[in-house]
């Protein structure tokens, strides 16, 4: 497992994605990018593997380093075994153009506004989900939710009903 808490792995992921969204100017490039980036952490290629060995570390410590450490981590300990500087290790880990303009991004990006993106990050997810419990206690919400239960249950009706009408029109 790259994240120890599932929470912390989500700001993490989406703040990837929001630094990712405003260094490219294009969110689905981004979320290419972080894809790409940590299909290569999670399961680095045999040449992945070997670039890490080259470096110094299993794929199996950064890993660990990320879990403990978050992906700020990860890429501290890629730039102090010397990633940030070496196009072709780089290549060897990450594969694809999308991930690895994602991670050249990452390693040249000031770690205070990576640090400042993923707090904000971690700050609206709590904020969405406060607002979502706002608004499914409300008497609005409840009406809205009860006039979709009963379109729910008129459309699952007239799924039983069909196959009736359709057979009494036979008969008529």
């Amino acid at each position: 497992r790259v994240f120890d808490r599932q929470e912390e792995g989500q700001h993490q992921v989406g703040g990837t994605v929001a630094y990712l969204s405003k260094a490219f100017g294009d969110t689905n490039r981004a979320v290419t990018s972080v894809s790409g980036i940590f299909a290569k952490l999670l399961s680095p290629t045999q040449q992945g593997r070997q670039a890490l060995d080259d470096a110094g570390i299993s794929a199996e410590h950064l890993q660990q380093v990320i879990s403990q450490d978050g992906l700020l981590g990860g890429l501290e300990l890629l730039k102090e075994r010397g990633f940030a500087d070496n196009q072709q290790a780089l290549s060897a880990l990450f594969d694809d153009i999308e991930a690895r303009q994602g991670i050249i991004s990452l390693l040249g990006a000031d770690v205070s506004e990576l640090n400042g993106i993923f707090a904000e990050t971690k700050g609206s997810a709590g904020a969405l989900a406060d607002a979502f419990a706002t608004a499914t206690g409300t008497d609005a919400f409840a009406a809205k939710q009860a006039i979709v239960d009963l379109q729910v249950a008129l459309v699952q009706l007239g799924q039983e009903l069909l196959p009736l009408a359709a057979d009494l029109a036979e008969v008529i």
